[in-house]
């Protein structure tokens, strides 16, 4: 009997990538510890807000990670980071003058420095 073979397609690694419920408790108490020292840095007035929500995001972290796999799906995913690069691209925040800078100091120390040449007069 002949088994049926399917063809192997290409298929996106992050499409199918399912985060465990540890990756996702570690973010929680990582994006908890965010909040909290950013409330403990912040003004008086901003503080009762920010430290409840660290609260609550490290308690439902910690009891219910699955509750925050789509936004770690969502942050860690490369296009995001893509898109949000040409983003920054297409509304020219500073990049346009940094990237030439960058190159230009990127030649000059792979190239090194060009030599200046100096006009001597001719010794009688």
């Amino acid at each position: 009997m002949r088994r049926s073979h399917k063809p192997v397609g290409l298929r996106s690694p992050i499409s199918e990538w399912e985060p465990s419920k540890r990756h996702l408790r570690y973010l929680t108490w990582i994006v908890a510890l965010g909040l909290a020292l950013s409330a403990r840095y912040r003004p008086a007035g901003e503080q009762p807000y920010l430290a409840p929500v660290a609260a609550i995001v490290f308690s439902v972290g910690t009891v219910l990670p699955q509750v925050f796999r789509l936004p770690y799906k969502i942050i860690l995913t490369p296009l995001v980071w893509l898109a949000i690069l040409a983003l920054a691209l297409v509304i020219n925040i500073g990049t346009r003058s940094a990237v030439p800078t960058i190159f230009r100091r990127a030649l000059s120390i792979v190239h090194g420095q060009p030599r200046h040449r100096t006009t001597v007069a001719p010794r009688t």
